[in-house]
């Protein structure tokens, strides 16, 4: 007959991860901005990053014009100048660039939002620029705003 060893021992649950309480608000925020703006380590070269840029400038403005559904790597080439290989050789499919997209848009976002947010120092304040800088960065890329 088997026994079943029954204690009061809970396992170890994962905590939820959340900002140390000893890390302060602007190193919060630089390290969200690092986190979105890190993603292109292995991209070394300044041209290579700039042709990324340009591709995905070209897929926002065919995105805002099209839709993402119907938007064609083709129609995104040529809306940068380039080969549709090119378009392959930084984003293997759509998808990924359409994820690449918000991550590019975002990133920028959060950096303007940390380089202004440092002199703020309720909550209230911080929540009134959050929203103003939000709104005044969709009136500054329209296009972007569209995708949405």
């Amino acid at each position: 007959m088997d026994t079943v060893n029954r204690t009061s021992e809970k396992p170890a649950r994962a905590k939820a991860s959340k900002p140390n309480a000893e890390v302060t608000w602007n190193a919060y925020l630089a390290a969200l901005v690092a986190k979105w703006t890190g993603g292109n380590g292995d991209r070394k070269q300044e041209r290579s990053k700039r042709r990324e840029q340009e591709i995905l400038r070209a897929a926002v403005r065919v995105f805002a014009r099209d839709g993402i559904s119907r938007a064609r790597i083709g129609d995104i080439a040529s809306e940068a100048g380039m080969p549709v290989s090119s378009i392959y050789d930084y984003f293997p499919s759509k998808e990924d660039l359409a994820y690449g997209v918000p991550k590019e848009r975002l990133a920028r976002f959060f950096a303007e939002y940390a380089e202004a947010v440092r002199d703020k120092k309720t909550f209230r304040e911080r929540l009134r620029l959050y929203l103003w800088l939000a709104a005044d960065f969709a009136r500054r890329n329209p296009e972007w705003a569209r995708t949405l």
